[in-house]
């Protein structure tokens, strides 16, 4: 086995975003779960409708377990990429941008 940075215990929906943001930070990492199924209560939602024969409108009108796929993929881009959305020439050019075009 190859030396691994971090090894997460638990694919659960925190241990998917904790690989994904350590995986995008350059971290060798190994997640270890102990079932056959990885997001543990998290089902997407889609291929629920899809099992059950849901219409679209009721899926609209559900109460989505926290944190949803949609939630977790952003969590973990937010993360990864936050450092440089906020970067000091990000902001400069924000500021162009703005006077360019005002609101």
């Amino acid at each position: 086995m190859k030396p691994r940075d971090l090894v997460i215990l638990g694919g659960s929906p925190g241990g998917l975003v904790v690989a994904s943001v350590a995986a995008q930070l350059g971290l060798r990492v190994t997640l270890v779960e102990k079932s056959e199924q990885l997001g543990g209560e998290l089902v997407h939602e889609i291929v629920l409708a899809m099992q059950t024969g849901a219409k679209i409108r009721d899926l609209s009108a559900a109460i989505h377990a926290y944190p949803t796929l949609a939630q977790i993929h952003r969590r973990a881009a937010n993360t990864a990429y936050a450092h440089k959305l906020f970067s000091p020439g990000t902001r400069t050019l924000v500021k162009w941008l703005h006077r360019l075009w005002p609101s």
